[in-house]
């Protein structure tokens, strides 16, 4: 769970007849996101009368983003979801590749931002580049031995390469980003 601090930007996107496309995806129509193809995104459902029990992805369509079900299902209208517009500074593109792919259903993520963090927070979005859904729930780890993050397959089937996530990271709560110091008059 992340709270977006107020300098991000974060927004409710709901499901309606007409911004639900091809049955399992759904555009998003706000000005912060159009137009932005090198956007990071994350997504997340909001329970609101039914649970919709599924992975969900992004990917840019050539004008907005779009939130699809990896399992390919019907997405139903009146559905809510947080859409988290991620900072450069804490967020990153992975894609899994024969370089990364440790144990076949984890894919080490090698970034400054993650390496030798033992305490970031780690959130994952899958992001289809025109590639084939990739319909499996994710989870973090950080593997001690090659002080890395690394995300993984719950069912552990093995990576595909070329799969891409939006990888947003943050500070674990109680660790100071700064120190000011305090004038006393």
């Amino acid at each position: 769970v992340a709270i977006a601090p107020k300098t991000d930007s974060a927004f409710l996107h709901t499901t309606t007849a007409s911004n639900i496309s091809g049955g399992n995806y759904t555009t998003i129509d706000n000005p912060l996101l159009n137009g932005h193809s090198q956007a990071r995104i994350l997504v997340q459902h909001i329970y609101k009368g039914s649970r919709h029990d599924v992975n969900l992805g992004v990917w840019y369509d050539g004008s907005k983003w779009t939130i699809f079900t990896e399992d390919n299902s019907v997405m139903p209208a009146g559905k809510d979801y947080n859409v988290w517009l991620l900072p450069s500074d804490k967020s990153f593109v992975h894609t899994v590749d024969s370089s990364n792919i440790y144990l076949s259903s984890n894919s080490l993520l090698d970034n400054p931002q993650t390496n030798n963090n033992p305490n970031a927070n780690i959130l994952v979005t899958a992001l289809l580049n025109g590639g084939d859904y990739f319909d499996h729930v994710q989870g973090t780890y950080y593997d001690i031995t090659n002080q890395k993050w690394a995300i993984y397959n719950e069912d552990l089937t093995p990576y595909s390469v070329g799969i891409k996530y939006n990888i947003y990271v943050a500070n674990s709560l109680g660790l100071p980003t700064a120190v000011e110091e305090e004038n006393n008059p």
